[in-house]
């Protein structure tokens, strides 16, 4: 197994993806890291114990706040080169924490959808109350605009993906939407809506609400546009992190001392249940090869969980698994 990893163009160092690999390969011998970094990170390493770790050198990345223009002035992107690397079958996944748009359009113009796929979609795993048990987002953020007939093949593509990897076989879905009410939302909503109630195959429940999603209570795949979805994956990102401090914050006065102490161990397993570093990346259903793409700013512990959601991917076949699935389904209108 051969995992290949864009070191660059996220907002941290990235010496953080090299530490992810070395830390990785030592606890995991069946697997192998090409990193696409430049000279200066590849300098950085010459104490390291590269074993199973290759590097493959470019001076040319994608910032956080670079136009799509980049990509036809330059053929030699770290994001471009690992997509080629894909392609020719020199690595066997792609992890990248790269600018969204221009990770988005390269992976497209360079892999491809799947044949009977319009547009692929990340998939992102989100923790609930329950112990253990996660419901997921599609789409997280890769398409602004969609039809209903796209939403209608995301919620193909997670229904796949969620039943073959969490052991539901009929997994709840839900269509994210104002209201639960059939007289809510877009054309593409509606389309969706209609086009989902007639596939027996789906366990359909109808339109949902955002603030259903962590409570376990509705469904287990969420579906909507990337733009939404980008925002409620944000969103739920930001109130996390913001009760955590909050509640830490609130611990260190003197007069909360004793009650820090009694619920110290709530508070942990609140924090660490919630904690979206564990599971930070998004899988790209529907793309023709395995990718994960990781937050911008992803840190180690963030690009260390998206290497083990891919590495276990991989090991279970979960890719190839779906992607003859789909190719196998009827996906006319």
């Amino acid at each position: 197994m051969k995992i290949g990893i864009d070191a660059l163009g996220f907002e941290n160092d990235p010496i953080l993806a090299v530490d992810a690999c070395v830390d990785f390969v030592a606890k995991n011998t069946d697997v192998e890291f090409v990193i696409i970094a430049n000279q200066d990170v590849i300098n950085r390493t010459k104490n390291y114990n590269l074993n199973k770790i290759t590097f493959v050198q470019t001076e040319e990345f994608a910032n956080q706040h670079d136009d799509v223009s980049i990509i036809r002035k330059s053929k030699n992107l770290s994001i471009q080169i690992a997509c080629d690397l894909l392609n020719e079958n020199k690595i066997d996944a792609l992890f990248s924490a790269c600018n969204t748009a221009i990770f988005v359009t390269t992976t497209f113009i360079k892999i491809g959808t799947l044949d009977k796929i319009n547009k692929f979609a990340f998939l992102t795993t989100l923790p609930t109350v329950v112990q253990d048990k996660y419901v997921y987002l599609l789409d997280s953020g890769a398409n602004k605009n969609v039809t209903g007939f796209d939403l209608y093949q995301f919620a193909l593509m997670a229904n796949i993906y969620v039943s073959k990897t969490q052991n539901l076989s009929n997994p709840r879905i839900g269509l994210i939407n104002i209201g639960t009410e059939e007289t809510k939302g877009f054309d593409e909503h509606k389309q969706a809506n209609a086009l989902l109630k007639t596939n027996n195959s789906l366990n359909y429940i109808g339109f949902v609400e955002t603030r259903n999603i962590i409570n376990n209570e509705s469904a287990d795949i969420f579906i909507c546009n990337g733009y939404t979805g980008n925002i409620v994956l944000k969103t739920l990102e930001g109130s996390m992190k913001t009760i955590a401090r909050f509640l830490k914050t609130e611990y260190k006065k003197w007069f909360n001392s004793f009650a820090y102490l009694t619920n110290k161990h709530i508070i942990n397993k609140m924090i660490d249940r919630f904690d979206y570093k564990t599971r930070a990346g998004a899988f790209l259903l529907g793309l023709k090869k395995p990718v994960i793409k990781g937050h911008g700013s992803s840190d180690y512990k963030q690009i260390t969980s998206c290497i083990k959601m891919m590495y276990d991917a991989l090991k279970n076949n979960v890719f190839t698994i779906i992607n003859d699935k789909i190719n196998n389904m009827d996906m006319k209108k």
